[in-house]
């Protein structure tokens, strides 16, 4: 058991080195974005509007406290993404081996995020966060600068 966790600890920090470029990046986007936007989805940033995932980091984090009702108002995809998530970490560090065809379970609850946010955009759009729609966006910008 020890030698697996040890295992595990050494493929989680060389994901990190050589991901840690990219890490970065991600970090300076994030604090950028947010600073300038109020927000780091791009979709928001771009038009305004929410994108499939919103509402999926706030989700999980209400499951991983136990809070399941605001995670079911927050995005009801969040129960198909954190069990998939888990098992990717799970077949990552702890198996090394492969437990479920990733692609095919990755693109099965993609369209369902899809298909949920569809549903979300007819019926509740718009509506409580985070489902409105934020005037400051460089479209409004840009129609704004033509008109």
């Amino acid at each position: 058991m020890e030698e697996k966790i040890h295992r595990a600890k050494k493929r989680i920090w060389n994901d990190i080195c050589s991901l840690k470029y990219c890490i970065i990046l991600l970090a300076v986007y994030a604090v950028a974005t947010q600073l300038a936007f109020g927000t780091v989805c791009p979709m928001v940033i771009f038009c305004g509007l929410p994108c499939p995932g919103c509402g999926l980091t706030r989700a999980v984090c209400s499951i991983l406290l136990g809070d399941l009702k605001s995670a079911v108002e927050y995005n009801l995809t969040a129960f198909l993404w954190l069990p998939f998530l888990l098992l990717l970490l799970w077949e990552r560090y702890l198996t090394a081996k492969k437990i479920f065809s990733r692609q095919g379970v990755m693109i099965f609850v993609a369209l369902v995020t899809v298909v949920y946010y569809l549903y979300r955009m007819k019926m509740f759009f718009p509506g409580e966060p985070p489902l409105v729609y934020q005037p400051e966006n460089i479209m409004a910008w840009i129609l704004q600068v033509n008109t």
